[in-house]
């Protein structure tokens, strides 16, 4: 269940990245997010990441589907996914240094990844599918 649940998450994020809302209807049914019709195609799974906590809409309601996936949102939406709690942000820090620090821990983000990987490099890094799948398949060696 865990493999397949990890395989339809990462066919989302790589269908976000290459093709956002371009096959998406308009609909006046409202969703979770505002600018995620009904009768979206990831819908569904923008929902579920939504309801486990790996995704958030922004503080206008939406998700914006069209924006690209940043190094850190994948990082939280990943561990998540795993099922890695993270520790407390410590006062100072970016949001997403427990991320980062659980994705260090536990091997699927390595220094050599990101040049200058600190977290305003990473905060600011759009992740690419390479990127993306080089995480994914570190998270899932012991099953693959």
């Amino acid at each position: 269940m865990k493999k397949r649940f990890i395989c339809l998450f990462i066919t989302f994020v790589l269908l976000m990245s290459a093709f956002g809302q371009a096959y998406a209807q308009q609909s006046n049914t409202q969703t979770m997010f505002k600018d995620v019709p009904t009768n979206a195609w990831y819908r569904e799974a923008v929902e579920r990441l939504a309801a486990m906590g790996a995704i958030e809409g922004r503080e206008d309601g939406k998700f914006y589907p069209d924006d690209t996936v940043l190094v850190t949102e994948f990082l939280k939406m990943i561990t998540i996914a795993q099922g890695y709690s993270v520790r407390e942000q410590k006062e100072g820090e970016g949001w997403a240094q427990p991320y980062i620090d659980k994705a260090y821990e536990k091997g699927y983000l390595c220094e050599d990844d990101f040049w200058g990987n600190h977290y305003n490099t990473l905060n600011s890094w759009k992740i690419t599918r390479e990127e993306i799948a080089r995480m994914i398949v570190r998270c899932l060696d012991e099953e693959v």
